[in-house]
C-alpha cells in the first residue's frame, strides 16, 4: 500500500500526518482496536519507520540515520512476524505456546504453573521462567530486546560501540524496543493478536481466572499476573472455598499464602484467623477486617511499596484498633496520613504514630489542604509539614477556637514550626537550674510561676516571643529572678515578671511585659510589684495564695504618663 509512495518526513497535506507525532501515533491506535479499523498494508511498519523522529540527543547527523536504519531492520523483521499465527508446541507435562517467534508462554499441568520464557533463534525455549502477564500479553517491550540482540541491531556489542558508555548504549537499545513497540500498536494484526489470538491459544481456566482477578492485592485493570494464577491454581480448593464464604478476603489469602505457611488442611479462613490473633490483635478487629473487607488495606499497601503485604495489614490494623475501629477512612484521607505516618525500615513499614490522638479539629484542616494539593511534587514536600503539625498536635493536645479554625493550616504550620523550634533548643540546652525562695502563686484570676531553669528560660522566651532566655547567667548567679505570669483558668502565658537583686537581701521590681514585649495593664503592673515584695520576705513556707485586691484592679492599660512615674 505505502511501498512505492516516497515520504521525507511529515507533511501538513499527508493523510498519515496529525498536528504531531504523538497524535499521529494515538490516532492509529485508536483506529487499530476498532472492529472496522483499517486494514494496514504489509509495508505499513517500515513507512512509519522511516517517519519516526529522532531525538536529537542521540549524536549527529549520521548517528541519527543509523539509529534509523537499525530501526527500519528491526520494523521489516516485526512485519514479518506479525503474519505467524501462535504457535502451540505439546510436552508431556502440558505445552508451550510460542507468539511473534520471541515471547513464549510455557504451562505446566502437572506443576499447575504458568511462566513466561524466551524463544531462542534456532527454536528452542530457553529454561529460564519469569512472570507474564496473561489476559493482555505483549502489553510491554521486553521481548523486542530479544529480537533486537537476536538480529544483532542492539548497541554495545560491535566494535564500532567501544567509544559509547553503558548509558548511552541502554539508552538506544530501549529507544528502539519502546519506538518499535509504539509503532506496532498501530497496527491492526498485533492487536487482534494481543486480544483474541494469544489468549485463545494459552485457554485460561475462566473460573480460576475470575477468582485470581478477586484475589490480586493490587488492582491494575484486567492485568493478571502469571504467579497469582499459578498460585491461585495450585490452591484451587481453597481459594473456592473463601470466594464462596468471603470473597473480601481473596487478596488476603494470596498475600497469607505467599509470605506465611500455606494451609493444607485446615479452613484457610480459620488459619488466617488464627495467625491474626497471634500477632496480638482482637477479636473485634478480626470481625473487623471480616465486615469491611481488604479494601482498606488498598493504601497501606500502595505506600508500603515492599514485597511484604501481611506487616503493613497488620500495623494498619493495630492503627484502626487504637482508633476504636471507627469506620474505614476514605481513601483519600487514610494516603495521605498514612504518608505521613510510614517508617520503612528493613523491608517492613510502620504504622505506628497514633495520628487518632490528634484533635479532629486539627485533622479536617490538615486533611484539607492535602486535599487543595494535587500536584505529586508538591505534595512530597508537604509531606514533612504535614507530619510536623501532626506530631506537635498529639504532643500538645490544643483545643481549636473558631478564629483559629478559620484561619485553617497556616496557622497550624506556624504552631507547629514555633513548637519544632523550641524542641531543637531544648535538645541543645544544658541541665543548668537554680532555686527560688518564691513559689508558686495561685489567684482568681493569675497564677505566678518562677521559671527556675534553663529550659524553663527557654519555652517561655519562645512562647512569649521576648528574649527572656539571655538572662540564664543572671539567674545562675542570683542576681535576678524571672516569673511567668498565666491565665488561671487556660493556663495561658500572659506577661512575665522580671526582679533584681540590687543589695545583699533586697530585691525590685526590674521589668514586666507582655507577649512580644507589649504593654501590660495597670493589675498586672501591680502583680509585679507584689511579686518583689512578697520575694523580699518570702522564706518558703508562707501561703501561696494572692491577695484579692490585686486581681479587682481595672484592667486599663498603663499610659505613658503613668510608666515615667512608676
Amino acid at each position: 500500500m505505502f511501498a512505492t509512495k516516497k515520504t521525507n518526513g511529515p507533511r501538513p497535506n499527508s493523510d498519515y500526518v496529525s498536528t504531531s507525532w504523538k497524535g499521529q501515533l494515538l490516532r492509529y491506535r485508536q483506529e487499530a482496536r476498532r472492529a472496522d479499523g483499517p486494514s494496514r498494508g504489509y509495508h505499513w511498519l517500515t513507512h512509519l519507520a522511516r517517519q519516526v523522529p529522532i531525538p536529537r540527543h542521540f549524536g549527529t547527523t549520521l548517528e541519527r540515520s543509523e539509529l534509523r536504519e537499525r530501526l527500519y531492520k528491526l520494523c521489516l523483521r516485526l512485519q514479518d512476524l506479525q503474519w505467524l499465527p501462535p504457535e502451540i508446541i505439546q510436552t508431556t507435562s502440558g505445552g508451550m505456546i510460542s507468539a511473534m517467534g520471541t515471547a513464549g508462554y510455557r504451562i505446566d499441568r502437572k506443576r499447575r504453573y504458568v511462566s513466561g520464557c524466551r524463544i531462542l533463534p534456532h527454536g528452542q525455549a530457553s529454561p529460564d521462567e519469569f512472570r507474564v502477564e496473561l489476559l493482555r500479553p505483549l502489553y510491554r517491550a521486553e521481548w523486542i530486546h530479544w529480537l533486537i540482540d537476536d538480529l544483532k541491531l542492539s548497541y554495545g556489542g560491535e566494535q564500532l560501540d567501544l567509544f559509547m558508555t553503558t548509558h548511552l548504549c541502554r539508552e538506544r537499545n530501549t529507544w528502539l524496543a519502546e519506538t518499535a513497540y509504539q509503532l506496532l500498536l498501530t497496527d491492526i494484526k498485533f492487536h487482534k493478536l494481543r486480544t483474541k489470538r494469544l489468549p485463545e491459544s494459552i485457554c485460561l481456566n475462566p473460573d480460576l481466572v475470575r477468582i485470581a482477578l478477586k484475589a490480586r492485592t493490587r488492582t491494575n485493570g484486567w492485568h493478571l499476573d502469571s504467579g497469582l494464577y499459578s498460585l491461585v491454581w495450585n490452591h484451587d480448593e481453597h481459594f473456592r472455598q473463601v470466594e464462596r464464604e468471603n470473597p473480601q478476603l481473596l487478596p488476603l489469602l494470596t498475600a497469607f499464602l505467599r509470605e506465611s505457611r500455606p494451609p493444607l488442611d485446615e479452613d484457610p479462613i480459620k488459619e488466617m484467623r488464627a495467625f491474626f490473633l497471634d500477632q496480638g490483635l482482637s477479636k473485634a478487629t478480626w470481625r473487623y477486617l471480616v465486615l469491611h473487607g481488604c479494601r482498606i488495606f488498598r493504601q497501606p499497601w500502595q505506600v508500603a511499596r515492599c514485597g511484604t503485604k501481611i506487616k503493613p495489614a497488620i500495623e494498619y490494623l493495630r492503627t484502626l484498633e487504637q482508633a476504636g475501629l471507627p469506620l474505614p477512612p476514605t481513601p483519600s484521607a487514610a494516603g495521605i496520613l498514612l504518608r505521613a505516618a510510614a517508617d520503612i525500615e528493613e523491608g517492613q513499614v510502620y504504622f505506628g504514630k497514633q495520628w487518632c490522638l490528634v484533635d479532629h479539629d486539627v485533622l479536617a484542616v490538615a486533611l484539607r489542604q492535602a486535599a487543595r494539593i494535587s500536584v505529586t511534587p508538591a505534595l512530597q514536600s508537604f509531606l514533612p509539614k504535614l507530619r510536623e503539625v501532626l506530631f506537635w498536635a498529639k504532643d500538645t493536645q490544643p483545643a481549636l477556637d473558631a478564629n483559629q479554625r478559620h484561619a485553617g493550616w497556616p496557622w497550624l504550620a506556624r504552631q507547629s514550626r514555633t513548637w519544632s523550634e523550641k524542641r531543637g533548643v531544648m535538645v541543645q540546652a544544658s541541665d543548668l537550674e537554680w532555686k527560688s525562695r518564691l513559689g508558686q502563686l495561685e489567684g482568681r484570676k493569675y497564677q505566678i510561676l518562677p521559671l527556675c531553669s534553663e529550659r524553663d528560660l527557654i519555652a517561655e522566651g519562645i512562647a512569649m516571643r521576648n528574649c527572656i532566655a539571655d538572662y540564664v547567667v543572671d539567674c545562675a548567679s542570683n542576681r535576678m529572678r524571672l516569673f511567668s505570669v498565666r491565665s488561671a483558668a487556660t493556663g495561658k502565658r500572659v506577661a512575665d515578671i522580671g526582679i533584681l537583686k540590687v543589695d545583699k537581701e533586697v530585691w525590685m521590681m526590674c521589668d514586666v511585659a507582655g507577649k512580644a514585649n507589649t504593654e501590660v495593664n495597670k493589675g498586672i503592673r501591680e502583680l509585679a510589684y507584689y511579686v518583689a515584695q512578697r520575694y523580699n520576705v518570702s522564706r518558703g513556707d508562707e501561703d501561696t495564695r494572692l491577695p484579692s485586691w490585686i486581681e479587682d484592679l481595672d484592667d486599663q492599660t498603663v499610659t505613658k504618663n503613668e510608666q515615667q512615674t512608676a
